[in-house]
């Protein structure tokens, strides 16, 4: 993970633990997501050089400029399907209790390159009902600094060959076991996931009027 990347995670961690003391509007979710993929693994290509094939290059026909042998090599990726998270949410809106709410949120998160990738963007949500959520996400993952090596193109990197930032979105559905465990469902275009999560606030809202 580059210096830069980590400094920035821990500079927004350390403004809403800064929050955390002065709003109830801060949210902390700790869970596991199990994650299928459209396609099981990536593969990278390349052409590597074959040990022991070293031959002195003055012995070759006409101006050689290789003295080794290389073989075309390609390696499969597999996905990791196994992710603990860690998330904080702090709500935009000043209702605690509305059906519509917009968050900032932060997670890290292991990834399939046993890298800790580090995720900042926001989440619209509705609630029809207290057992039922719908979300979208939206923002930017980092953590993937081997990916832009990858063929498939669904997998670029936003930031040049040497970033491994990668926006995207996901949908959300929650269902809400008890107000602090919910079970989630999760997906977008490449990945589907299953998890379960528990939610804690370091400051309860108010009770709704009633």
């Amino acid at each position: 993970m580059k210096p830069r990347i980590l400094a920035l995670a821990l500079a927004i961690w350390a403004s809403v633990l800064g929050l955390a003391a002065q709003t109830p509007r801060i949210q902390f979710e700790l869970g596991y997501l199990r994650t299928w993929h459209a396609d099981d693994a990536v593969t990278r290509r390349d052409w590597i050089q074959v040990p022991g094939t070293w031959r002195n290059p003055a012995t070759l026909p006409g101006e050689s400029q290789y003295a080794f042998t290389f073989r075309d090599t390609s390696w499969a990726y597999r996905f990791n399907h196994n992710h603990p998270m860690f998330t904080t949410r702090i709500r935009l809106g000043a209702k605690p209790y509305s059906r519509w709410q917009f968050c900032l949120i932060q997670s890290a998160m292991w990834n399939s390159w046993h890298q800790l990738s580090f995720m900042l963007g926001g989440e619209v949500s509705y609630t029809p009902n207290p057992t039922w959520r719908l979300g979208l996400q939206a923002g930017g993952l980092s953590g993937y600094h081997l990916v832009h090596t990858l063929e498939r193109p669904a997998l670029l990197s936003v930031d040049g060959p040497e970033g491994g930032v990668f926006a995207g979105a996901n949908l959300t559905v929650d269902y809400r076991i008890n107000p602090h465990w919910r079970v989630r469902l999760a997906g977008n275009h490449l990945i589907a996931g299953l998890g379960l999560f528990y939610a804690w606030s370091p400051k309860a809202d108010p009770a709704p009027r009633t």
